[in-house]
């Protein structure tokens, strides 16, 4: 039973493209973990590190500042190219922002090494999921990275947009419920009011938790694991093995490389 990922030799040669989708509580803190994993990479060897595209249609408001990675001069102003222009004129870096709405067809003529979805909308994530379908007969390395919280848990998931040998299942494969779920993401008026229904440090936690997977995944060459669930009512940390028995308990069936999920 396959019990490690090891990373794709494409990656440790080349530039590896993000898509970071959102820029709010998790995509923020996301885009600067980002940073700190591109000139790690750099200084252990990497030849390239990474190139970020992040999109997001939201301006920043007052409950952001002090949540997310804004100041309160930021108010008004995109978020994904404040952020990415911040970034850029700090580090030397030619990272890219897109002041608009992600949806899945951006996929259409360039799918990244690695898309991140930071978002609070299921929708998103279903339309992903029923786009690469399309392209479910194709194999390809190109992996899925998924933020999601509640207010003290957050967990994050690590796996294949489309069909591999050695394929990690993604976080609509583990979550088939995802499908029937209605959307609840009514906004803040206030900080006070947003640390009411999330913890302040709750994205920040996931963040650097999944952001964690891929510096071991690229540093170390494989992983054991492709998840990380955290309650931060209870200090609580769990890791996601990878294993077909725990994804089949998830709804996730393994069998002779044709995966099939049974929700």
């Amino acid at each position: 039973m396959r019990k490690t990922f090891k990373c794709p030799e494409n990656w440790l040669s080349k530039p590896i493209h993000i898509t970071l989708v959102g820029a709010g509580g998790s995509g923020s803190n996301c885009l600067d973990a980002l940073c700190q994993l591109h000139h790690g990479l750099l200084a252990v060897g990497h030849p390239h590190g990474l190139k970020v595209k992040l999109y997001d249609n939201d301006t920043v408001d007052m409950p952001n500042v002090g949540r997310q990675r804004f100041t309160y001069c930021d108010i008004g102003n995109n978020k994904a190219t404040t952020l990415i222009n911040r970034y850029n004129l700090a580090y030397g870096l030619a990272w890219e922002s897109r002041p608009e709405l992600f949806t899945a067809d951006r996929l259409e003529n360039h799918v990244p090494e690695i898309l991140i979805t930071c978002v609070d909308t299921i929708s998103t994530r279903k339309e992903i999921a029923d786009y690469m379908r399309q392209y479910q007969h194709e194999k390809s390395n190109d992996m899925w990275l998924d933020f999601g919280n509640g207010r003290h848990t957050g967990q994050v998931i690590l796996g294949h947009l489309m069909n591999n040998e050695n394929r990690l299942p993604n976080v609509y494969d583990l979550y088939p419920e995802l499908e029937n779920m209605e959307e609840d993401n009514e906004p803040s008026c206030s900080l006070a009011e947003a640390i009411q229904s999330q913890d302040l440090f709750v994205n920040r936690s996931i963040v650097d938790a999944g952001i964690n997977i891929l510096w071991q995944l690229l540093r170390n060459g494989e992983i054991d694991h492709h998840g990380v669930f955290i309650n931060q009512k209870i200090s609580e940390v769990k890791p996601l093995k990878i294993n077909a028995d725990i994804w089949q308990f998830m709804g996730y069936v393994e069998n002779n490389n044709k995966n099939t999920c049974t929700g």
